[in-house]
């Protein structure tokens, strides 16, 4: 009974571990005396801290043997807690949000680093440009003024002759060095038909009196090739480029108040101008450039806008001119001088290339023709009278033609007097009387060639381009200048090249839509070569070495066939003053043997002209289609002055391509910084003058090869 009674009590008794006290003697009696009835007293637990054991992680079944496969039939062990896949979504978006900040960070780093870079290199290029490329004219011993000559990007005429105008503002001032670099460093090709034309404007040069493939002045030439070559313009990227910047350029700075006009000036500065005159030189170094980028480019508009630029140029000279007697302001009239004969001369051949445009015979044409002699005529009478002390007004340029030329009030109802322009243009809508006569007196050439050659014929020239110190002392005259002098020359070479190459059309009245151009007439030949001689007298006594010999008349060809003489000079090579004349002896030299070759060839022309007339043909041709006749032979009297004008011209520029070679050589060969600085101040003009000298030699080479051939031919005969 007892222990039944125990047994239940033990079963109701949660089985527990737990560290209890030793049981008490009376409970020890009870279950040691089964038979007592006595009850359980209630057990006491006292709480302790839970204790856990980890148990015993299963070994994991044994990998099998490489090479063995593993039995099927035997179930894999299952994995153990551990190895279980961990379901994170934390770790990964923390993972890919570092990986795109990292690239975030490297990608403003890097584009931090090109824009600092290519600012830096832009920044630098500007600065290269404005500092070096664009360098003021060292302070050198310049007797002949090649350092007032070089091209300005608005700053040749400040303090420090270079850069560009600070009066400008950032934006204009980085504008025109952009300019300056997409002009001289390109920017690439524009991808257009146009691109694959050649340029117009070496058709353009002084000395290329002979046209398409090299044939002679009196030659008949293909009008829609000469059409088609003119036409076309440049599609180069870079001269697009610089003409844009440039035009924003002058937009800007006609913002400040820079502009060629005086409409911007006010106070003092409008009654400063009155009084002294004067352009702002800045504007017309601007202008002058863009002329000078649209006239690379070519093409009919851009043609007609870089003429419209150089009239703004010319009729800013003319209405505002340096009015100060002060002898400080001598330099900034014979400026203006030379920069009034300079935008005369590109208005007359931006004219001609218009003028050749169009097809010959049309008015327009002949229009275009008569403007570009008005520009040439226009800019060398009013330089040449005023210098020589002679007046504009009323009949005194007649009184200097000889008796029998026409003059100005007998030809009023064909021609516009000088005193009917403002500015000096006559005849620019009508053409020039077309004289009769073969003979290249003055009575035969229009009015205004007639003064053109009585005032050069009566100018005395200074040699200020071979006196030491002629250009140091102020003069009164703007010719007695060395640089007006040479613009001078240019601008006389530039009028009998035009007047040579001159087509209006078939005076006979044949369809001008031919395919052939009309031969030049008798009457064109003849004013083109009384200019030459002219002019060929006027630059042999500018030249810094003539002839020993006496001159003697025109009409005589002795006068005009002189050898040169060395050029002496007892300067060391690497001086400046040596330099800066030794480049005008070259110069010089170069236009005298142009002159001198062009003027053989227009006598070629004009003999074979008469020949061609005598005979009832045209010059250069003739003849049936089945059987042309045979080109005209000039006469022995004119091949003799041909073969002594030529071998004089070859002389000449051979003598000025050597000189100009050799002091290149010098120049580049010879270490140190002064040769430095010489190669930059007069390189750019000695390559110039080398490079007309070996045009010259070129051309004076075909005239000799084709003067001893007719020689030879009569000679057989």
């Amino acid at each position: 009974m007892l222990s039944r009674s125990t047994r239940a009590i033990a079963r109701a008794t949660p089985r527990t571990r737990t560290f209890a006290r030793p049981s008490t003697p009376v409970v020890a009696a009870a279950s040691s005396s089964p038979h007592l009835g006595l009850a359980p007293s209630p057990r006491r637990h006292y709480a302790r801290p839970p204790s856990f054991t980890t148990p015993q992680e299963p070994a994991p079944a044994p990998l099998p043997e490489p090479g063995q496969e593993p039995d099927p039939a035997v179930p894999l062990a299952p994995l153990p807690p551990t190895n279980l896949p961990v379901e994170d979504y934390a770790s990964p978006l923390v993972h890919t949000a570092s990986f795109f900040g990292q690239l975030f960070r490297y990608a403003v780093y890097g584009s931090v680093a090109i824009v600092a870079s290519a600012a830096t290199a832009l920044v630098a290029v500007h600065l290269y440009v404005e500092h070096v490329a664009l360098a003021p004219s060292l302070n050198l011993d310049d007797p002949d003024d090649w350092l007032a000559e070089q091209p300005g990007w608005s700053g040749l005429h400040i303090d420090k002759r270079g850069g560009t105008d600070p009066r400008l503002g950032l934006l204009a001032r980085a504008a025109i060095r952009g300019a300056y670099i997409a002009q001289t460093w390109g920017a690439g090709m524009v991808a257009s038909p146009l691109s694959a034309a050649p340029s117009a404007a070496a058709s353009a040069s002084p000395f290329a009196v002979s046209r398409m493939g090299g044939d002679m002045i009196g030659a008949k030439h293909d009008a829609a090739a000469v059409v088609a070559s003119q036409g076309r313009q440049v599609g180069d990227g870079g001269w697009l480029l610089a003409e844009q910047y440039l035009a924003y350029a002058l937009e800007r700075a006609a913002r400040r108040g820079i502009a060629l006009d005086d409409s911007s000036l006010a106070g003092a500065a409008w009654e400063r101008h009155v009084d002294q005159g004067g352009v702002d030189r800045a504007a017309v170094e601007l202008e002058e450039r863009l002329a000078g980028v649209r006239e690379r480019i070519g093409g009919r508009a851009r043609l007609e806008a870089a003429r419209d630029g150089w009239d703004r140029i010319y009729l800013a000279l003319s209405a505002s001119p340096t009015t100060d007697p002060h002898p400080d302001r001598a330099a900034d009239r014979a400026w203006e001088a030379r920069e009034t004969l300079v935008a005369t001369r590109k208005l007359g051949e931006l004219s001609a290339r218009i003028a050749d445009l169009w097809q010959p015979g049309t008015d327009e044409r002949r229009v275009e023709n008569d403007r570009a002699q008005g520009y040439f005529v226009g800019g060398l009478v009013p330089v040449l009278a005023r210098d020589g002390g002679h007046s504009l007004e009323g009949d005194a340029l007649d009184q200097l033609v000889p008796a029998g030329a026409p003059t100005i009030r007998e030809q009023a109802n064909k021609h516009a007097s000088p005193l009917s322009s403002f500015f000096g243009f006559w005849s620019r809508s009508h053409p020039p009387s077309s004289p009769s006569s073969t003979s290249t007196s003055t009575a035969d050439l229009s009015p205004e060639l007639s003064h053109l050659v009585a005032l050069l014929s009566r100018t005395s020239p200074s040699r200020a381009l071979s006196s030491p110190t002629a250009s140091d002392a102020p003069s009164a005259r703007v010719l007695d200048r060395p640089a007006p002098q040479r613009a001078l020359v240019a601008s006389l070479v530039s009028l009998e090249t035009f007047l040579a190459r001159r087509r209006d059309g078939d005076v006979d009245g044949a369809s001008s839509s031919s395919s052939s151009a009309a031969a030049p007439t008798d009457a064109a030949l003849a004013s083109a070569q009384a200019l030459q001689r002219a002019a060929l007298e006027y630059a042999r006594a500018l030249s810094p070495a003539p002839a020993p010999s006496p001159s003697l008349p025109s009409s005589s060809s002795a006068a005009l066939v002189a050898p040169p003489a060395p050029p002496r000079d007892t300067h060391t090579p690497l001086e400046p003053a040596h330099v800066s004349r030794s480049l005008s002896q070259a110069y010089l030299s170069t236009r005298v043997a142009a002159l001198e070759a062009h003027l053989a060839e227009c006598s070629l022309a004009r003999s074979a002209l008469g020949a061609s007339s005598s005979r009832g043909g045209g010059l250069f041709g003739g003849g049936s289609k089945n059987k042309p006749a045979a080109a005209p032979a000039p006469g022995p009297a004119d091949l003799s002055l041909a073969h002594g004008l030529v071998r004089s011209a070859l002389a000449r520029a051979e003598l000025a391509a050597d000189q100009s070679a050799g002091l290149l050589a010098v120049l580049e060969t010879e270490r140190g910084g002064r040769a430095k600085d010489l190669e930059r101040a007069f390189g750019e003009s000695l390559k110039r003058a080398r490079r007309d000298a070996e045009k010259v030699r070129e051309l004076g080479r075909g005239l000799a090869a084709f003067v001893d051939g007719q020689q030879r031919r009569q000679q057989s005969a």
